[in-house]
């Protein structure tokens, strides 16, 4: 770990490597909808503003968010240019936050859009095949990983549901089997409510990375720990799943994991960062 990279702040600088952000005029619509979909209460509605006011209010924490990766995925393929130019503005106004794309089944072009989230700064692109209503595993899906692969340009898939097959573990695993040169996120620790599953199917792969969001309140230590040996430590990213719940409620909860600190400060920020220095070179 390279101490340089925190002499600038007088805190602990944290990543939180998985934050949703919806346009002004539409996020109320989208937690009622996310919050029905989950039955389950929003933190709050998912505006910059909100996403900002975070980090101004984290003294209860001596750690403190300093720059997200942030997405919205598309629930219909007309949506999917309008919301990759949304997240590509947010980002070229700060460089704090990191911007993947979306993309939907049904995109028919979705090569040149590709190279359209490449050509606007984007690093990656965002899946929620639960809200997509397409399986990981898709025939249909694959050429579009492929391409992804080939631009090195590395996908996030929300992995698990207990009501829904789509993100089903298994499904993640024929993906990495039928394209292995595919960088993957599995976010919520590779299955919200399947870690077991996750840690018995998923291959250890350098290609294979893991975030925490939506998982701290629901998993033990010892479940944490086990997927963290398997999959090495280098590999497991801190996130919120925000507006869903309160980064700095989740950073607090990952400090009552006992972790080492030297475990913590990787998942927390040098990980995430050694991430973006290879997906950009």
């Amino acid at each position: 770990m390279n101490a340089s990279l925190t002499t600038q702040y007088d805190f602990i600088p944290v990543i939180d490597a998985h934050a949703h952000i919806f346009p002004d005029k539409i996020a109320l619509k989208a937690m009622e909808t996310v919050g029905r979909f989950y039955d389950l209460p929003m933190y709050t509605k998912g505006t910059l503003s909100e996403l900002y006011a975070v980090r101004e209010n984290a003294e209860n924490t001596d750690r403190r968010i300093v720059m997200q990766l942030i997405f919205s995925p598309a629930t219909e393929p007309e949506q999917t240019k309008s919301i990759n130019d949304f997240i590509a503005g947010i980002c070229s106004k700060d460089k704090s936050l990191t911007g993947f794309g979306t993309l939907h089944r049904d995109n028919d072009d979705f090569k040149s859009e590709i190279r359209r989230i490449q050509s606007s700064g984007l690093k990656g692109i965002k899946f929620h095949s639960d809200f997509q209503q397409f399986d990981i595993d898709d025939p249909k899906m694959l050429p579009i990983y492929k391409e992804a692969a080939d631009n090195n340009l590395p996908v996030i898939f929300h992995m698990g549901d207990k009501k829904l097959d789509y993100s089903a573990v298994s499904r993640l695993k024929n993906v990495l089997d039928k394209i292995p040169e595919l960088i993957v996120i599995a976010a919520h620790m590779g299955g919200y409510m399947h870690w077991q599953e996750a840690y018995d199917i998923l291959p250890v792969s350098h290609r294979l990375y893991f975030d925490i969001s939506s998982t701290l309140s629901f998993i033990s230590d010892y479940e944490l720990k086990k997927m963290i040996e398997k999959f090495g430590t280098d590999n497991f990213f801190f996130g919120s799943d925000f507006p869903m719940w309160n980064p700095n409620e989740e950073l607090l909860k990952l400090g009552n994991m006992r972790l080492s600190e030297k475990v913590r400060r990787k998942i927390e920020y040098y990980n995430f960062l050694n991430f973006l220095n290879m997906i950009n070179k």
